[in-house]
Formats: structure tokens, sequence, C-alpha cells
């Protein structure tokens, strides 16, 4: 009797140990004020805000990766619970998972410029020639080589016409070396607010020679943030803190863009003065909403290109909570 009680005892402890959850979850982003609700939840404390709340122990450590390439390679590793990455990264990683990982929702949907300092070009198609280089983030997979592959396609009828021109670089990295005259690199297709300091320290050196609204007729998601399904189902309080914070991190940018551009500006210390990034916050191109826009769309291309094995519609990417949204 004495032994069955025991056992019974050391049964339910290993069953205590087997469903306890992670007691602090890390969050994977990179550089630019796209970033901005996951660095409004790191400096507003939301995560831990939430776990109080419902009283559950637990912290936050937010990491800045410089690249979508080793968030993806640390998320797949189990190294970084969630991130925020470009579409066709959340799209391959949801692809080499068996759907495993999904987006918590859109982080910010923004136009990407590609600058150059080939005054003479007219468009892309006109970079197809030697001495060509073209920075972004990681080349094949981020968001600005898949929307390049797309514009290709479109406009020089080979999605990849440029591939062989990429180069992989941080986006402040880029900046500092299209900025140089002298300098290898003469193309850059970057995001905000790199590409707007390029192009104003750059005034008759440098100009955009395509946005990514062009490419991909009108508005569309940039930016994902997302984590694994797996991790969420051994962990559903930890992620459902993590939603109800970055909701409401959502909300808070989306409803209060200037004191949003202010956590950025002491976050990250940008370049730009406060006035010029509140700009750029609060243009009407730019939308943050909850909301995968026009995430479909890469999902095509990329099955067509064959860099997934089928193509997802947007909720088969997507964590529950967005189900009841106007996504595409």
């Amino acid at each position: 009797m004495k032994i069955l009680k025991k056992l019974m005892l050391l049964t339910t402890l290993l069953g205590g140990v087997a469903s306890a959850e992670v007691d602090k979850v890390v969050f994977g982003f990179q550089n630019g004020w796209m970033y901005a609700p996951i660095m409004v939840m790191n400096y507003k404390g939301l995560v831990e805000k939430h776990a109080k709340n419902m009283g559950v122990n637990l912290k936050a450590e937010y990491i800045n990766f410089g690249s979508g390439g080793v968030l993806r390679d640390t998320i797949l590793a189990g190294q970084t619970h969630y991130g925020i990455a470009g579409v066709p990264v959340m799209i391959q990683m949801n692809d080499k998972t068996n759907s495993d990982i999904k987006t918590v929702g859109n982080t910010v949907s923004a136009p990407m410029y590609l600058n150059t300092r080939d005054i003479a070009a007219k468009n892309i198609c006109d970079l197809d020639k030697p001495g060509t280089k073209i920075a972004l983030p990681t080349i094949k997979s981020s968001m600005q080589a898949v929307t390049l592959q797309i514009a290709a396609k479109k406009y020089c009828g080979d999605a990849f016409k440029l591939d062989k021109y990429t180069v992989s670089l941080t986006h402040p990295d880029g900046m500092a070396q299209i900025l140089t005259s002298t300098a290898e690199i003469n193309n850059h297709f970057t995001a905000p607010p790199f590409q707007f300091i390029e192009l104003e320290e750059g005034k008759g050196t440098v100009k955009r020679l395509l946005s990514s609204y062009d490419a991909l007729g009108g508005t569309a998601s940039s930016q994902l943030f997302f984590g694994s399904e797996k991790f969420a189902k051994q962990n559903p309080k930890v992620h459902d803190i993590v939603v109800r914070a970055y909701t409401e991190a959502m909300d808070f940018v989306k409803n209060n863009r200037v004191e949003a551009a202010k956590i950025y500006i002491a976050v990250e210390k940008p370049k730009d003065t406060e006035a010029d990034i509140i700009k750029q916050m609060t243009d009407p191109d730019v939308n943050f909403d909850l909301a995968p826009n026009k995430i479909e769309i890469y999902s095509n291309f990329m099955k067509e290109t064959g860099a997934i094995s089928k193509a997802y519609n947007w909720k088969e990417m997507s964590f529950p909570n967005l189900h009841n949204l106007n996504g595409s």
C-alpha cells in the first residue's frame, strides 16, 4: 500500500514537471521602427504585466539579431520562442516545420525601398550588369529578397534575374555602404527609417528605384510576429500572455504613433531626428494593423518558384487569435 502511494506521488510529481511552463520567454527582432510593437512590449513591460494579472511568474528577454536569417535559425533551434521577421521568412519556416511556425499577428504594413547610386538606372531591370551589388538582409529568403524576385518577374520577365547581385547585410551596414561613394555596394533594398536616411543624406547621389508597394499592388504586410504552435501548446498560459501583450502593443502603436516613435528613438537611438521618425511612422502608407495583409501573394509566389512545397492561405499560417480578422 505504501509502495502504491509512493508510485502515485512520484507520478503526480513527474506529471507536474512535464506540464510546467517556461518561466522566461525569448523574443527576437531586428533594427528599425518597423519593430516598434516589440520595442513597446519591452519598454512598457507588457509581458510581465499580463503575466502578473494571470498570476504567472514570467520574464521576457528581447534580442536584436540584426538579420531575419539568424532569427530564423534560433527559432528553429528553440533558442528563441517568438520573433519578428519578413513575411517570406515566416512562410518558409511554416513550410519546413509542417505548419508548426505560425503568425501571432502582423507587425506593420509599410513600403520598402530599393535605393541606388546608379542615377542612370530607370528601373530595376537596368541593374542587370557587371558591377551591380544589391544589399538586403538575407539573400533568397528575406522580405526584400523575395520582393525583389516578385518585382523582377513583374518588370523584367525573370524572377531570378537579379539574384546573382544580392549580398546579405544588416540594414545599418547596407546604409553605410550605399552612402559611401567608393564602397562596393551600390544598391540597397531596405526598410524604414534607413531608406529615408539614405535618400536624405545621399541627395543627388542616391535615388529610389523601387517601392515594394509597386511590386505587390498596394499596402501589404512587411513584417510578421510569429512563434511555434508546439511551444504554444506546451505553454498555453505563456502563449496567451504573449498574445495579450502583443495585441496591446499593436493597439498602442496604432493609436499612439507619436509616443511609439519616441519609445523607438529611446531604444534604438537612430540617426534620424524625432520629427523625421514621427513623420515616417504617421505616413498614410504605413499601417499598424494586427491582421496579416497580402501574405498569400508571397505564399503563392514562393510555391511557383519552388521555395516552398505548397501554397498556404493566410489562416493556415496564423494562430487562432487572428482567424476572426479580415486577413489576406
